[in-house]
């Protein structure tokens, strides 16, 4: 790959970058439809700038310099970590970087953060701007580009919800012109063309683009036939597998059942309801806590009242508990016979004048729309939530008692539980002395690299074989159900209440209004997950599931300072926890336990984050200053291994390059047998004059050079590449 500065035409090499730059945008739009990502005009604004890096073709230091700092700025603008400054977050982020490494080196890839995953993309779109301009400015060919860019599109349109109707029109367009120019210069500058017609690239761009016309409304007007497959997922499927949906194999979807769990399952994109949020959250629909061995089943009472956050419409949370808006619209003919909601309802609006309440389950946190003797399935409705969110300092210091109601139906566990379940959960939390951190170690041990997520070839336990056992030390491998029912368990094993959530995840993005994003929730975003009792706070949710992200804000107050109310009874023996004594520990722990990115503000050690800076800076300066050296070095390696006779041309070129880098640069009155005479008496040699007059030969008189008399020029060649001095 040429990284030699060439002179630049900058009316139609702008031009010509400019359209590769509109094609790499047809491969970023989609992105709000296929991840979690909000911030694409971020994403959109880096690119624009990394293809201006690269058209100015600044020094390799300078763009090195220039494009760490648009990636780094537009992390901290994405991420700003609760407004600290930008000394205090770059070795937050260095730390999360060495974080990540760590867990890729261990395999684990579900659980990269989403700092890393968007710093790895910023430094992909810098790959890709200077790419483009290898292609577009240097080897004028784009058409392998195009053709991925043509392919990843209509992948996208057929299997996610993206509309791609105008983009693959944008692509053709742009594309054929594109093409068109680049094959127009490519062919002009192999005749060595020295003087271009006036606006020639005008002139084929209204050719190209009159012809794209005719062509496309003829396309428009000539009939069509209809789609010839049905639905090309269940095809692929069939072509891969080589077998149709077998009978005992679940379609994924919100079900009512859940006693006998196990087995794989097929993917539904079925739309379930359109959910209007301010942003993605966990939908809950209700909580299960009968753990029979091999599945869930509901034993609490039926308790139907207006839930404590149900209150008139016109009231107000607590100042630090904002009220935020939600609207369902279900999809279809789906119903249920209640409501999903995230975080905690809080008043709700039902376009029904049937209506006699409202009311939420104690246990099972069912919302139910009641309407005479029964529950109401509704097509819309709206209401008020408040948005849940924790403090891991509070949590950890809480150590009340639970209540016996809690006690009773969520540390149930069948009396045939294998004994080795048990030990596997101490054994994991054996270090861990709150409540907190036990939950999050047993989360953690399921983002190990021996647990895979796997949705097809999972297991049905035996008559008789515990689930969550066969799971744990067997196949470590399944889904949401899997995951989530054997942290449940684990916990309940140590006496933790816990119960089994499930709903459906956030969805995906659709659309945005001025207030409220709009997510599509399917049946493939069925979802169950985990969530723990602390006394006085009430229920929290926990993510166990190898690739999924909890939604639930948890926060660290270095600050914070434990509650009289919460700490042990003063006439209690306070001989077992001494005060003094464990403060050290606690610390210790705490930083351990704390996340190594965007969560430690307070003032932590950076030692070993400043001295990897440090290294890279330190390596980065010793390959800028004999960068000379480098690339002299890695020049012969290269060419002195070709044999081709189309090399000469090229390796001509390149030493020209490597003479202007050292200090050798040829005047604009020099003719090039006058620059190699120079050469030759300032290098004391007479190879370059000799490679000088077979270039010229070859450039001017049509021939090609041998591959005896490239052989032999080549020594000579290497002869200069070795004398040369900076």
């Amino acid at each position: 790959m040429k990284r030699s500065k060439k002179k630049l035409h900058y009316g139609r090499d702008s031009l010509l970058y400019g359209l590769s730059f509109l094609l790499l945008l047809e491969w970023l739009m989609p992105l709000p439809m296929m991840t979690d990502t909000g911030h694409i005009f971020g994403f959109l604004l880096a690119t624009a700038l990394f293809f201006v890096i690269s058209f100015l073709q600044v020094p390799l230091l300078a763009s090195f310099l220039m494009r760490s700092f648009v990636i780094l700025g537009g992390l901290y603008l994405l991420f700003p970590s609760g407004g600290v400054s930008p000394f205090e977050w770059g070795p937050l982020f260095v730390s999360d970087v060495m974080t990540n490494m760590a867990r890729i080196f261990s395999g684990d890839w579900q659980n990269l953060s989403d700092v890393f995953r968007s710093f790895l993309f910023f430094i992909l779109l810098s790959i890709m701007s200077f790419l483009l301009f290898y292609w577009t400015i240097y080897l004028r060919k784009i058409f392998f580009f195009l053709f991925f860019t043509v392919v990843y599109v209509t992948v996208i349109d057929t299997f996610t919800l993206y509309d791609a109707t105008f983009a693959i029109v944008r692509i053709f367009i742009i594309g054929f012109l594109l093409v068109g120019l680049l094959t127009m210069y490519r062919t002009l500058e192999s005749y060595h063309f020295s003087k271009v017609p006036r606006y020639l690239a005008a002139r084929i761009s209204l050719v190209i683009a009159g012809a794209l016309l005719i062509i496309g409304v003829a396309g428009l007007g000539a009939p069509k036939p209809g789609p010839q497959w049905e639905d090309p997922v269940p095809f692929i499927q069939a072509a891969v597998t080589g077998e149709e949906l077998q009978a005992g194999v679940q379609r994924i979807g919100y079900g009512d059942n859940d006693e006998q769990l196990g087995g794989g399952f097929v993917h539904d994109d079925t739309p379930v309801f359109l959910a209007s949020v301010e942003r993605g959250m966990y939908w809950r629909g209700e909580t299960k806590d009968f753990y029979s061995g091999s599945g869930w089943e509901n034993n609490t009472p039926e308790s139907l009242a207006e839930s404590p956050n149900m209150v008139e419409s016109d009231s107000t949370p607590a100042a630090d508990r904002e009220l935020k808006e939600a609207r369902v619209q279900m999809s279809g003919q789906t119903r249920f016979p209640h409501l999903f909601y995230p975080g905690e309802l809080f008043s709700t609006t039902i376009n029904e004048n049937n209506v006699n309440s409202i009311s939420i389950d104690d246990f099972t946190a069912k919302a139910e729309i009641r309407s005479g003797d029964g529950p109401l399935s509704l097509e819309e409705y709206s209401f008020d939530y408040v948005e849940a969110s924790y403090n891991i300092e509070e949590l950890r210091a809480i150590n009340g008692a639970d209540p016996a109601e809690i006690v009773e139906y969520y540390t149930q566990l069948p009396d045939s539980l294998p004994e080795r379940v048990r030990d596997l959960a101490e054994e994991v939390t054996e270090e861990e002395d709150n409540r907190y951190d036990q939950a999050k170690a047993i989360e953690e041990h399921f983002a190990g690299a021996e647990f895979t997520y796997e949705t097809e070839d999972v297991a049905v336990p035996e008559a008789g074989q515990d689930y969550v056992d066969q799971f744990l030390f067997e196949t470590q491998s399944g889904y949401c159900d899997n995951f989530s029912t054997s942290m449940v368990v684990m916990l309940r094993s140590m006496d933790i209440p816990a119960r089994w959530v499930k709903g459906f995840t956030s969805g995906t993005l659709v659309d945005s209004t001025d207030d409220l994003n709009v997510y599509s929730i399917d049946n493939s975003n069925a979802h169950s997950w985990v969530e723990v009792y602390f006394p006085g706070e009430g229920w929290v949710a926990f993510e166990p599931t190898k690739g999924f992200n909890n939604t639930y804000e948890f926060e660290e107050d270095p600050d914070f300072e434990p509650d009289p109310l919460d700490t042990p009874d003063p006439d209690m023996d306070t001989e077992e926890e001494p005060e003094e004594p464990s403060a050290p520990e606690e610390e210790e722990e705490q930083e351990e336990q704390a996340s190594p990115a965007f969560n430690q503000t307070d003032g932590t050690s950076y030692v070993g984050v400043w001295i990897l800076v440090g290294t890279v800076i330190v390596t980065a300066g010793i390959i800028f200053f004999f960068r000379r050296t480098i690339l002299s070095s890695l020049m012969l390696l290269y060419y002195i291994k070709k044999h081709d006779d189309h090399e000469y041309e090229r390796a001509y070129e390149r030493l020209l390059w490597l003479l202007k880098l050292n200090g050798y640069p040829r005047k604009s009155t020099e003719t090039l047998g006058e620059y190699a005479g120079r050469i030759d008496s300032q290098l004391q040699a007479n190879d370059m004059m000799s490679l000088t007059k077979e270039y010229e030969r070859t450039l001017y008189g049509g021939e090609s050079v041998s591959k005896e008399a490239w052989n032999e020029h080549k020594r000579g060649w290497e002869r200069i590449v070795r004398k040369i001095k900076p």
